[in-house]
């Protein structure tokens, strides 16, 4: 499985960009075992720690928008994980 073409807001690397107050989170999935994606997760971070986290559920791909108070000039980490 492979995790590809990671945006938010439609950026792929959106550094010194105001994303809002809920920025969207998107992901393409590729060379998959499974038929569909059952869960997945997305993670944020940054220095102090981790700033969102949505556990396992059903979350759109295409489209995932959080509620993270984000910061100026503070470099966030975010990653995805998904289960089949």
């Amino acid at each position: 499985m492979n995790i590809t073409r990671m945006q938010v807001n439609h950026i792929t690397n959106p550094l010194g960009f105001d994303l809002g107050k809920r920025p969207t989170f998107s992901w393409v999935v590729e060379d998959v075992a499974g038929t569909r994606s059952e869960a997945s997760r997305v993670v944020v971070t940054c220095d102090e720690g981790v700033v969102a986290d949505t556990g396992w559920a059903r979350l759109d791909a295409k489209a995932c928008a959080l509620d993270v108070p984000l910061a100026p000039r503070t470099r966030y980490e975010w990653t995805v994980s998904t289960r089949t």
